[in-house]
């Protein structure tokens, strides 16, 4: 350039070019990191959000989890008293079916005896013996008269 500005040489005046091309070049660097940084930010916003969704999701699955151990212990609580229900039964059960056994063997056990054993015995007596609060309670024995 042939043109002389107020005062600058044109070495001056290529210098100062230098200077301010390397200055733009520097300015368009931090530009593309800022719109690069700017993009990255936008990816971290739409994982923020992904995020926050599964969370709510798991919180409800949570909740719903919950509910359902809840069910559980009310369904065991009831499982317990019915199993309780049905010890009392069985234990009702086995006591009619011992003192119809008992009532089948105060008949024939006279007989039995007296014909595999020679022991006669007139009458067999039902007395009961505290087990000593052992399960099954109080047990009978015959006795003979």
């Amino acid at each position: 350039m042939a043109t002389e500005f107020r005062g600058i040489t044109p070495e001056l005046y290529h210098a100062i070019i230098a200077i301010v091309d390397q200055r733009m070049a520097e300015i368009k660097v931090t530009r593309t990191d800022f719109e690069e940084l700017k993009d990255i930010v936008k990816e971290l916003a739409a994982a923020q959000k992904r995020t926050k969704k599964r969370l709510e999701e798991l919180a409800e699955a949570q909740k719903r989890t919950e509910e359902r151990l809840e069910e559980l212990a009310e369904a065991q609580k009831r499982t317990e008293a019915e199993l309780q229900q049905l010890a009392r039964q069985v234990g009702s059960l086995s006591a009619t079916m011992g003192f119809g056994l008992e009532d089948i063997a105060r008949v024939v056990l006279p007989g039995y005896l007296e014909r595999n054993l020679g022991v006669k015995i007139d009458k067999l007596t039902r007395k009961y013996i505290d087990a000593g609060g052992e399960p099954g309670g109080n047990r009978s024995f015959w006795l003979r008269n």
